[in-house]
């Protein structure tokens, strides 16, 4: 059994508070009425939907499973960082200050809790 102050000790852990942080900066930067721009940010929501479930089952796999299932995990999670550096620079080419991610960006375990809970977010509102 987890808990999510299990999840705060590991290494390099964002809370929900920076990610709360970070999501709110770049639905700040999204322009509604840019086409391309919602392009973007819904290939960065599909990806991180589509890797936080890989990610929410991984504990409860066995060897064999995590085995079998790694490298797609590996290609989720590299589209999540794809689309989301896409995402970032469209944004800031556009004006907005996402000079945060500078920082997360060589991050792949920030990014991927990112998507966790941006993926969250969109469950919560999905009901």
């Amino acid at each position: 059994m987890f808990s999510y102050q299990d999840f705060l000790i590991e290494k390099d852990a964002l809370g929900f508070e920076s990610c709360s942080e970070y999501y709110g900066s770049l639905l700040e930067a999204l322009d509604k009425t840019d086409k391309e721009a919602v392009s973007y940010w819904k290939d960065f929501i599909s990806a991180s939907v589509d890797y936080a479930q890989a990610r929410g089952e991984w504990l409860l796999l066995n060897r064999e499973e995590k085995q079998a299932k790694d490298e797609m995990r590996t290609v989720k999670h590299n589209k999540v960082i794809y689309t989301l550096k896409i995402y970032v620079k469209y944004a800031q080419i556009q004006g907005q200050d996402l000079s945060w991610f500078e920082e997360m960006e060589g991050n792949r375990k920030q990014i991927g809790d990112l998507a966790c809970y941006v993926s969250y977010i969109y469950a919560l509102n999905a009901r």
